[in-house]
């Protein structure tokens, strides 16, 4: 498993700033913060429509961070896997428990780092399709970190289900405050009450953003 050095966090926030340029003149981003981004440990938990979506979580957030990513989209082009490794993406099985993932990711947050991961599991067609997984949640109460949840819409037509060519298209990004694991330890499933307060908020924050959008979908149908 790659590691996360200081020459990855240097290339994180090296390219921050001229991708938030792309993002302003191509893609009109709209980027609004509930809070501000915590110090110290961090899963940022954003919704998944499009291979995109990683660039503008971490513009939002602006945090070098480790995403988790499905091992089969490795692979395949070998211009995509060396920006995997050089951003230090953690492979992901879908076929079995991701043991030696689930210790990177728990390895990074120990050590006060930041990790995304995306509740859905894979891309999807329209919100709702698929419930969200406790990964991000059981990494938070096993490490103490906070959850960032992240909403983005627009991304869907900047990069078609189906499709590997980036077109111009508006895309919003809205980054929530914070869900502090510890609140949920009384819980009789802490797990599946975390989730489901992200899930309430990236649903609400998906509708408004759809509704403000000429693409004019709303986001649990297709």
């Amino acid at each position: 498993m790659p590691e996360f050095g200081w020459a990855k966090r240097l290339l994180w926030r090296l390219l921050w700033y001229p991708a938030r340029l792309v993002g302003a003149l191509v893609f009109n981003l709209d980027l609004r913060k509930e809070a501000p981004i915590p110090r110290g440990p961090l899963v940022v938990a954003p919704n998944h429509f499009a291979h995109p979506d990683p660039p503008f979580v971490g513009l939002g957030v602006k945090r070098p961070m480790r995403f988790l990513a499905l091992d089969e989209l490795w692979g395949n082009v070998p211009m995509m896997d060396r920006v995997f490794r050089l951003l230090g993406a953690i492979p992901l099985p879908r076929t079995r428990y991701p043991v030696s993932a689930m210790r990177a990711a728990l390895a990074h947050l120990e050590s006060g780092g930041a990790v995304g991961v995306f509740p859905e599991g894979r891309r999807v067609t329209f919100w709702g399709e698929e419930e969200p997984r406790k990964g991000a949640a059981w990494l938070a109460l096993r490490t103490g970190a906070q959850i960032v949840p992240v909403a983005v819409w627009g991304t869907q037509d900047t990069m078609p289900l189906g499709t590997l060519t980036l077109r111009p298209a508006k895309v919003w990004v809205r980054v929530g405050a914070p869900i502090n694991s510890d609140d949920f330890l009384d819980y009789e499933d802490p797990l599946t009450a975390i989730m489901g307060a992200w899930q309430t908020w990236i649903g609400t924050q998906l509708t408004e953003m759809a509704e403000a959008s000429p693409r004019k979908t709303e986001p649990g149908t297709s």
